[in-house]
């Protein structure tokens, strides 16, 4: 989550506290997130991609994203 100022003048000093204010302050509904989220289309999508998806996860935490990005488009065109 990215800090904003806004949050350092509600006295809100870090990442951690402003996700803990945010989910203190959200308001109780009868909603489930199945009402905003239609999970089946969601999961099938995912499914269809998920082996690319963790291809591209190799890619989290390399010094240089660039280089290794064009080796993995060489591995699995």
């Amino acid at each position: 989550m990215k800090y904003i100022d806004k949050y350092k003048s509600m006295g809100i000093l870090s990442e951690n506290a402003a996700f803990e204010y945010i989910i203190a302050n959200l308001k109780d509904t009868i909603r489930t997130y199945d009402f905003f989220v239609a999970w089946e289309k969601v999961l099938g999508n995912v499914s269809s991609i998920e082996v690319a998806l963790n291809i591209l996860n190799t890619l989290i935490g390399k010094d240089d994203i660039s280089s290794k990005l064009k080796e993995l488009i060489k591995q699995y065109p």
